[in-house]
């Protein structure tokens, strides 16, 4: 999230202020990435049941990055959209690739990974993630 353009702007509905505003008092944007990332999905986890038939679809990363094409396909059918060309040329310049579900974390050095596993780690158990 730290990456969008839109992120910084965007005003974080359980902290009522901006990345920026974050940011600009002293706060760490990677644990408010961690920490929004945990509150969005405890939010949706806590309510999921509350939504009528056929209104939720849950994909874990890891199913996602193992097929990204069949999860895709899925997705879009859950949503009735088509697959166009338009859409698969998007995907492509993304680069989903099966199999890059642990790229993430090479991408991080260890003071990365102990912010996120400070700020979010307790869901990341819940959700069965190695912290």
């Amino acid at each position: 999230m730290n990456k969008v353009d839109w992120w910084p702007d965007l005003n974080l509905w359980w902290l009522g202020k901006t990345p920026r505003q974050w940011a600009e008092e002293g706060g760490d944007p990677l644990a408010l990435c961690a920490m929004h990332w945990k509150k969005q999905v405890r939010e949706i986890l806590t309510h999921k049941d509350y939504l009528p038939a056929g209104q939720y679809l849950e994909i874990r990363y890891e199913r996602l990055m193992d097929d990204p094409w069949r999860v895709l396909k899925e997705i879009l059918a859950f949503c009735r959209l088509e697959w166009t060309a338009q859409f698969e040329r998007a995907v492509n310049r993304i680069g989903l690739r099966p199999g890059n579900k642990d790229k993430w974390m090479e991408l991080m050095d260890r003071d990365a990974i102990a912010v996120i596993r400070q700020s979010a780690g307790d869901l990341l158990s819940e959700l069965g993630y190695q912290t």
